[in-house]
């Protein structure tokens, strides 16, 4: 481990604190297998940037040809859903932003991913979830064919689709 003094203190640290969370935090992402976690603005540019690093840093390491695609197919989805449904809260820019990551342990991968939205939008969501994870095989692909139905006699935009094909995907 390298230390570096210095006799500027940066605002708000106490004597080199940000430099040992760092390493904490380091630490912490090696010990949890975590590969790659953005924190950040979600624009379409972004999301194509984050996509050629995953593929580039992570997809090589992942051998079933099929089991990369699921993978792959979640991960945009995750990031797609944040881009297109993320609310602009509070922040001086108009951006969206959210969180996501990925790591695996062995042959098991973990991926997650979360957005701001807002409180009135809270309530749909969860019923939209809980719909989904009370289904499996069957129910689910009934609930993905009733979905696309009403999607396109209603021209529903937030359908639920991705929540549907995630959960049929893993």
């Amino acid at each position: 481990q390298t230390k570096i003094q210095s006799d500027v203190e940066a605002p708000g640290t106490a004597g080199g604190a940000d430099l040992r969370s760092a390493v904490e935090f380091h630490d912490h992402i090696i010990d949890k297998s975590i590969d790659l976690i953005y924190q950040g603005e979600f624009s379409q540019e972004n999301v194509l940037s984050l996509l050629s690093m995953i593929e580039a840093n992570i997809g090589g390491g992942i051998e079933n040809m099929q089991v990369r695609k699921k993978v792959f197919n979640i991960i945009v989805e995750l990031l797609q859903n944040i881009y297109k449904h993320a609310d602009i809260l509070g922040t001086a820019k108009e951006e969206k932003v959210g969180v996501f990551f990925i790591g695996h342990k062995g042959n098991q991968y973990f991926i997650a991913s979360g957005n701001p939205i807002r409180n009135e939008k809270v309530e749909k969501l969860r019923m939209k979830l809980d719909e989904v994870n009370k289904r499996d095989g069957e129910g689910l692909n009934e609930l993905y064919i009733r979905t696309m139905k009403d999607k396109e006699q209603l021209g529903k935009k937030d359908a639920g689709l991705g929540l549907i094909d995630m959960k049929l995907k893993t």
